[in-house]
């Protein structure tokens, strides 16, 4: 469900640096949300679960007016 929900506010996920694929809490994590305006809207280290960012995202202007 939670995979849905992100493909359908297009969120593409991306990863980078050595070992990027195994990446877990306290090794460095930092998730960075970036607008479709390119602006920053989280910015965080560690994990963030899919609910708080498609939480976030349905707070955005943009997806609101999708929304409707």
């Amino acid at each position: 469900a939670a995979a849905g929900a992100l493909a359908e506010r297009e969120v593409v996920l991306l990863t980078d640096g050595p070992g990027a694929e195994a990446l877990r809490p306290g090794t460095g994590l930092r998730v960075l949300l970036i607008g479709k305006d390119g602006g920053v809207k989280l910015d965080r280290d560690g994990p963030v679960t899919p609910d708080e960012i498609t939480a976030l995202i349905d707070t955005m202007p943009m997806r609101r007016r999708e929304a409707d």
